[in-house]
């Protein structure tokens, strides 16, 4: 008899123990997923950020080609004004 409940004593420890484990195994897997999700988090920010980056490059581009056409016709209109000007003083 005492042989039987040493046995079931140690059943009910190994239980424990086992409970006990899956208690911080599941509290580690809590921590990993929360980083992961925290991971997850800044790899978005980081993508956002570069389309972000990306948009505005692409804004800058366009900006730099406006600004190319622009003076292109300043260019072109003072060549023409500078013509209208010697024709103005010829006559």
């Amino acid at each position: 008899v005492v042989r039987l409940i040493s046995e079931e004593a140690l059943a009910l420890v190994v239980l424990l123990a086992l409970i006990f484990q899956l208690f911080y195994m599941n509290k580690a897997i809590e921590r990993v997923e929360k980083a992961v999700s925290r991971l997850k988090e800044d790899i978005e920010a980081l993508e956002r950020k570069k389309v972000d980056k990306e948009v505005h490059l692409q804004d800058v581009s366009g900006w730099r080609w406006e600004i190319q056409r622009l003076e292109e016709r300043m260019e072109k209109f003072f060549d023409r004004l500078t013509e209208l000007i010697q024709l103005l003083k010829e006559k």
